[in-house]
């Protein structure tokens, strides 16, 4: 990768110097606004780790937590 420009051919800046990695002002991108009153809100310990279908059970390896259900292979 050392051998291409990461350069704008446009500006003459590198990727990034522009936008990419910059700090700006917080964007709070859940959907909320700024006055909204704070609601209780489910953890990740109340969400689902169960595969949405019932036929996938070599996938439900990826939704289980912790060692749960794991024989120590892998």
């Amino acid at each position: 990768m050392g051998e291409f420009s990461h350069t704008n051919p446009h500006t003459g800046k590198a990727f990034g110097d522009d936008f990419a990695f910059q700090r700006g002002p917080a964007v709070a991108a859940d959907g909320g606004h700024a006055e909204a009153e704070y609601e209780a809100e489910q953890t990740m310990k109340d969400v689902d780790h169960e595969h949405p279908d019932d036929d996938a059970a070599d996938a439900n390896r990826v939704f289980q937590r912790g060692a749960d259900g794991r024989d120590g292979s892998v």
